[in-house]
């Protein structure tokens, strides 16, 4: 008899999920990928090689303990979490909105109702929230954005915020397109609240910016905080009569 999880889901084997995502992301009416073009695919997505017999391996239960570098492609490449895989707790949030997800992509956003779901686990709430979000995102017929809708719903309340705060922001938007910038925002994601306070005056001063490119500044500016406040006043005062020295030359 399938062992039931606290809360009454059937706990899965990896075979169980690997197969069921496999169902999942294959669109409907069609036939799952073959387990060496599976294979191919998520080498060609995540960069990690993997083999057709491997894959076979796993999603047969013929191989029950992947490495973990193949199990986090492989996660990174269905677009869940690699607890799904390993942590009952992970597996029980994600499977309903799995569950949901696929009878919206086998029976068609704009022909299902709740009452299709009256035997699922999900609240009406769930069901509708989810509805809502497909339905707006049918018109685009765009798997990589509704892929985007789904994880977005996977993410923590203040995640989302943020989310969509950006959403409602055209400059951050635009912004954001330049990978410079979304370097700069994981960087200063590492930052402490101090640290990141003055980041943010830094930015807006484009003087101390441009003053910045400049090598020799960024010493100095690496060094001053290891001196004394009287050190610091002094080394300012030399740099202010080395540059009047500098522009009385020119």
């Amino acid at each position: 008899m399938p062992e039931v999880l606290e809360g009454g889901a059937r706990r899965r084997t990896l075979a169980e999920k690997l197969e069921w995502l496999r169902a999942l992301k294959t669109p409907h009416g069609q036939e799952p990928l073959s387990y060496k073009a599976l294979a191919a695919d998520i080498a060609t997505v995540t960069g990690v090689d993997i083999s057709g017999p491997y894959v076979w391996e796993l999603c047969t239960g013929k191989t029950t303990n992947p490495k973990l570098h193949h199990l986090e492609a492989i996660a990174r490449y269905f677009k869940v979490p690699t607890a799904y895989f390993t942590d009952d707790q992970v597996y029980q949030e994600l499977d309903p909105q799995l569950q949901l997800l696929k009878r919206l992509k086998d029976a068609g956003v704009k022909q299902l109702s709740l009452r299709d779901f009256a035997d699922e686990a999900a609240t009406p709430d769930d069901v509708q929230g989810l509805l809502a979000r497909l339905g707006a995102l049918d018109a685009y017929a765009d798997e990589r954005v509704r892929d985007l809708a789904v994880r977005l719903s996977w993410l923590a309340p203040e995640r989302q915020q943020v989310v969509e705060s950006l959403l409602g922001d055209d400059e951050a938007l635009d912004a954001l397109r330049e990978p410079a910038v979304r370097r700069l925002a994981a960087a200063a994601s590492a930052c402490d609240p101090e640290l990141l306070a003055t980041a943010t005056e830094l930015v807006r001063d484009p003087t101390i910016l441009e003053a910045l490119q400049d090598k020799g500044a960024r010493d100095i500016a690496r060094m001053c905080p290891g001196l004394s406040e009287a050190s610091q006043r002094a080394v300012i005062t030399m740099i202010e009569q080395l540059r009047a020295v500098e522009q009385a030359r020119k």
